[in-house]
Order: C-alpha cells, then structure tokens, then sequence
C-alpha cells in the first residue's frame, strides 16, 4: 500500500498468503489520482491458482517448463509439478537472469533434472514478474541425430518459440490488462471523466479489477457532480448575503443623514467609517471565501482616504490570508490612521510620507504604521473615539496589542494580533 502511494503507476507485490482466505495470492495496488491529489488506493490480489491455469490453458510442449516468478525470484506458478515447485525459489544459480538487463535465452539444468534450452523475460520497469519457457535440450537436438543443418534449424526455431512463449504469456494474461486499467486511470487524471476499462469478470481476476475500478470512478463522479451543484448554490447565498449587507449599510448612513444632518463634519465622518465597513465586506465577497489578503484589505481601505496622497503611502509585506473579523477589524484601523494622517500628520504635509510594513512569525501578525517627515506631533490630551476604534477594534480572542509612539516627526504605531 506504502509503495503504491509513492508511485505513479500499477505496483506489483510478491508472493503473499492471505490473511483471510489463507490462500497464495499476488498482490497488486494502485493509487487513484485526482490532478495531483491522491483520492484512494485500489488493492486485489490476484490467486495464483488463476495464474497456473494460463498457463494449463496454452499447453507446455513435451519435456518442456513454464515459469513465471515475483521480483525477489519466488515462483508463483509453473508446469509441470505446481504443487512442488510454487512458493520455492528459484536457485540461486540462476537468480541473476530474474533482474538481467535485457531477455534472452540459456541453456539450463532444471530442477526436475531436465536440461532445457529456456527463453526468458527479467523484471524490469514495464514487466513486474519475471517469465520463463523452456523445452528439452534432448527433444529440441533429437532430429541433430539424423541431420546435422536439420537439428540446428530445430534448436534455432525452439529457442524462438521459448522466447515467444515467455513474450505472449507475460504480456497476454497479465501486462495487457493492467496496462488497460493504467491508462484509463491516467485518462481520469487527465480529465477525461468518462475514462472506463470497461472490463468484466469473464477477463478473469484482472477483469475484477477493471470492473472495480469502473465502479469506483463512477462514485467518484456522482460525487464530483454533487460538490459542484452543493458550491453552485454556496455562491448564489454569498452573492445575496451580499446584496443584503450592501442595502443594510446604505439604510444605517441615510439614518445617521437624517439624525446628524445639523453636524455635517460628524455626519461625513461616520458614513466613511460605514463606507470602510462595506469595502471590508466587498473584499471578502470579491474573493469568494471567508478570507482576504492583507495586501489587498490595506489598498481598499486608503484608496477612499489618501486620494492624491496615495503615491507618499507605502506598504510591503508577504502575502498573507485574513479571516472575516480580521479584515473588518484592520480595515477600520488603517482607515482611521489615514484620517488622522490626512487631517494632523504627514500627508497633510507636501513632504510627508507613510510607511506600512507587515510580516508573520509562529500564528501571530505584526502590523506597523510610521510616519515621516509631517508637522511636530504632540500627544493628545485625551482619546478620542477614532484613537478608541483604534485600539478596541480586533475582538478579544485575537488577543491584540498596540502601541502608539508620538515621534517628533511622526507618528509610530505598531499592532500585533493572533491569526489561528
């Protein structure tokens, strides 16, 4: 299962028991991918019962073997004498050819006491079982008795049919299907979604895993289907959640018109602070989830404010992710310090500049605000209600801390809240 999730193909295992049935089986596993996400594993196994009846099914020529092997040289099925030979090893005498560099054939002295001249298929990328066919040395050269060119004509067109044998067994019963069932799953991940192996049964055991898998990428697109009708309708809710907040804001500014229309000074200064509220809002909608870059929070909440003292702002920092109380809360102070700026320090100077920095260390945010070059500042006798906005606009669980500096050539205020 581990090797499965780390490579991009089918893996092929070794000679296993199984658990439940007790039965000898080979394994065989391959991760399901979704882009570059992985979604699932499929395992099976494959009884080597199945794999020796294959063989049974082609024939053996008299005197002659078939072999086929895992990686590590266990045979898992072979004809003649299955029953003796299945779940041994191969002998170490020949384990070099299991992992060759390329097929070919030799002469052998098989464990049956039979001398074979063997064709075979090592283990390699492409082909994750080793395969073997072999006939008898004694009735491949019996026609040399009679005519020399006949017996090396014989021996010559036996070694072809030995490497035949091992080609179209390996690739016919078992590269071919689970080469299938690789490329209908690449095709998935691909994006052709109605990819399908189209594989039953009657294919045999690497049928029931086409058929499988067929099914498991069915499930997978009704669920596909389904998260995209359930975020079709998130959207149509964020888009009227929206419309209501934008008209609720506009009713609370033509109320306070109407309250404070004798105190137009006051009157201007709450509805940009509404004003900053509602692009507070539309940055969160604009982006379509409950978070905003801070980048982004900070632009939005001086364009309406700085106006032609926009170029004498600066602001630098990485790219980080607000959620919806950070963005309302940090958009009501930088609103407010740019009033202040605006009205009392550096932009209201042809000089003055604003340099805003920002950067996150271990869950906590750390915001600056510094001013440069702006009249003499003298600390205020007493707070006002932007300074209290100020300093009580982050909720409490964010645990906020500020601190302002009253520098004789401008104000210096930094704030640092948690972000999880």
């Amino acid at each position: 299962m581990k090797r499965a999730l780390e490579a991009d193909g089918l893996v092929v295992g070794e000679y296993t028991i199984a658990r439940v049935s007790s039965a000898a089986i080979l394994p065989m596993a391959i991760a399901l991918k979704e882009g570059d996400e992985t979604v699932g594993v499929l395992a099976t196994g494959v009884t080597l019962d199945w794999l020796e009846e294959q063989i049974l099914a082609r024939g053996v020529a008299p005197g002659g073997a078939m072999t086929i092997a895992d990686s590590k040289g266990v045979i898992l099925a072979r004809n003649p004498d299955p029953a003796r030979f299945v779940g041994t090893k191969i002998p170490s005498t020949y384990q070099h050819l299991i992992l060759a560099s390329k097929p070919g054939t030799t002469e052998v002295l098989s464990q049956d006491g039979t001398r074979r001249i063997m064709g075979y298929i090592p283990v390699s990328a492409k082909n994750p079982l080793y395969v073997s066919a072999g006939i008898s040395r004694d009735v491949a050269f019996a026609p040399v008795n009679r005519a020399t060119l006949t017996g090396l004509a014989m021996t010559a067109v036996g070694t072809a049919l030995a490497l035949a044998a091992a080609v179209f067994v390996g690739n016919r019963f078992i590269l071919d299907p689970i080469a299938q069932i690789v490329t209908v799953l690449e095709r998935w991940r691909d994006g052709d979604v109605g990819a399908r192996t189209k594989m039953q049964g009657r294919h045999g055991e690497l049928g029931q895993v086409g058929a499988s898998v067929d099914g498991l990428l069915d499930e997978i697109e009704v669920r596909r289907c389904e998260s995209a009708r359930a975020e079709e309708k998130r959207k149509l809710l964020t888009n009227e959640l929206a419309h209501r907040v934008k008209n609720t804001l506009a009713i609370v500014q033509a109320i306070a018109r109407q309250t404070y229309k004798n105190l137009p000074e006051q009157n201007a200064v709450f509805a940009n602070r509404v004003g900053t509220l509602g692009t507070a809002y539309d940055i969160l909608m604009s982006d379509d989830h409950d978070a905003a870059e801070l980048g982004k929070v900070v632009e939005r909440a001086l364009r309406p404010v700085c106006g032609d003292a926009e170029d004498a702002v600066t602001a630098s920092g990485p790219k980080l992710l607000l959620n919806a109380e950070a963005v309302s809360a940090l958009s009501m102070v930088v609103h407010e310090l740019a009033t202040n700026a605006v009205k009392y320090g550096a932009l209201s100077e042809p000089q003055g500049r604003v340099e805003i920095e920002w950067e996150a260390h271990e869950g906590e945010i750390a915001f600056s605000w510094r001013e440069f070059d702006g009249p003499p500042v003298v600390p205020p006798n007493a707070q006002g209600f932007g300074s209290k906005l100020i300093h009580s606009a982050f909720p409490a669980k964010m645990e906020p801390r500020t601190e302002s500096e009253f520098a004789p050539d401008g104000l210096k205020f930094s704030l640092s809240f948690q972000t999880a």
